[in-house]
């Protein structure tokens, strides 16, 4: 019965998930997991009479792609000896309340969007009841988490932990600290998904944004009576020069076919006039470090320079670059900030 209603949790959560394959993950999202498994306590009999289920359902969050925390609560059984000297074991009934501290290694060698597996470390601190003794213990862990992405939303984890807790945990009062591993199998799906537009481009997203306000009547009142239309007579045009907008995912140097075709459609704008191109790169704080992120601004704005020489034909005198890292945010939004902008000047 226990393992059909495991069973049955994973299989809403992968039903969820097929649900979910059209949705954009937001960066560093908050997430919920949930698991089932064995536990193992430390003893001086058989291994194999020491080992009971397990489960757990964890909330927390990502702060950035290295740390993160989050909130567990853990438990089942227990079993311990019936005594110092007894070869059998006993059961008993118990919970925790745990915060975990999260630290990604694998992000943390190299921060990437696109990898299939990752491996965390965590530790924690926390509170545990033994429902059979009536017996209190602060509890303090330490483990690993391995996840395979399964998806954008969902990912397969396996998480083993050693936990401490007090002397009479298993009911025995020996003299040292009670241990027990857990093994656990189960789910991790991240909250915060906004929907992608099928049918929009990321150019025709920026567009959405600008618009050109056109002049309102002045509207004249006359005596407190008689209302007269003044219309603004239009200036003569004064020329302006196109600007593009080229935007990376996270972690990326890449420039898509999208945004490739931004770079052509600002060339055929620019229709062979004599200017310059200015190149600035960016990136967003909330993504890697300070150095880090310079590099990705280097990066892009070079991509971007070395398309409009190669690609579209301009001379390599007549483009300039720049770099700013994250230490300017152009857009308020933090994931457009992921860009290099390309200004056009009058020679």
């Amino acid at each position: 019965m226990k393992m059909k209603l495991f069973a049955a949790a994973a299989a809403l959560l992968i039903a969820g998930a097929a649900n979910a394959q059209e949705k954009e993950i937001k960066e560093n999202p908050w997430f919920v997991s949930a698991q089932g498994g064995a536990s193992v306590a430390t003893g001086d009999i058989d291994f194999g009479k020491l080992i009971s289920p397990q489960a757990s359902v964890s909330f927390g969050k990502y702060f950035n792609p290295v740390w993160g925390a989050r909130l567990t609560v853990q438990g089942w059984e227990g079993r311990g000896p019936k005594s110092a000297d007894s070869e059998l074991a006993k059961d008993f009934y118990q919970g925790s309340i745990i915060a975990d501290g999260l630290a990604n290694l694998s992000q943390a060698i190299k921060t990437s969007d696109s990898r299939v597996f990752d491996l965390s470390a965590l530790l924690g601190l926390g509170f545990n009841r033994n429902f059979s003794y009536g017996e209190n213990s602060l509890l303090g862990r330490v483990g690993l988490i391995g996840q395979f992405k399964v998806s954008k939303v969902l990912s397969l984890d396996i998480e083993a932990t050693l936990n401490g807790v007090s002397d009479r945990w298993n009911g025995l009062d020996d003299h040292k600290i009670d241990l027990f591993t857990n093994v656990g199998i189960g789910f991790t799906y991240r909250i915060g998904t906004g929907h992608k537009c099928g049918n929009c481009t990321p150019l025709e997203v920026i567009n959405d944004d600008i618009c050109c306000e056109k002049p309102e009547p002045e509207v004249v009142t006359v005596h407190d009576t008689v209302i007269v239309e003044k219309i603004v007579e239009a200036q003569p045009a004064i020329e302006s020069l196109p600007s593009a907008n080229v935007f990376f995912s996270r972690a990326k140097s890449d420039i898509s076919a999208d945004e490739d075709a931004v770079i052509r459609q600002l060339i055929k704008d620019v229709n062979n006039r004599p200017v310059y191109y200015i190149v600035v790169g960016y990136a967003d704080k909330k993504t890697g470090n300070p150095t880090i992120n310079m590099k990705y601004a280097k990066d892009r704005a070079e991509r971007v320079a070395a398309a409009l020489n190669e690609k579209y034909g301009v001379d390599k005198a007549d483009i300039k670059t720049e770099w700013k890292g994250d230490t300017v945010q152009p857009f308020a939004e933090n994931d457009r900030n992921r860009v290099a902008i390309i200004t056009v000047e009058k020679k």
